[in-house]
């Protein structure tokens, strides 16, 4: 039953003849340098990110001291008169 089953793959998989060679040449011969442009992609996106977490921590730091403040305005009792 399992005789021959390998080499029967293996001709299906992997056929002796190359059909592509045309095209893996072709795409050898395409190949383009990366150039600064090409990368910039990467970098913006992480400037951004970055700029963001900034905002976000100055934000943060904000609320956090100006909070206090206004949580005791709010909470102060009424003065009678």
């Amino acid at each position: 039953m399992e005789v021959g089953l390998l080499e029967k793959w293996r001709r299906k998989w992997w056929s002796v003849t190359d059909t592509c060679q045309a095209e893996q040449d072709s795409l050898v011969n395409s190949v383009n340098s990366l150039e600064l442009d090409s990368t910039a992609g990467p970098f913006i996106l992480y400037g951004a990110a970055t700029a963001l977490a900034l905002l976000l921590l100055l934000g943060e730091r904000a609320v956090r001291t100006v909070w206090p403040a206004v949580r005791a305005m709010v909470t102060r009792p009424a003065v009678e008169v």
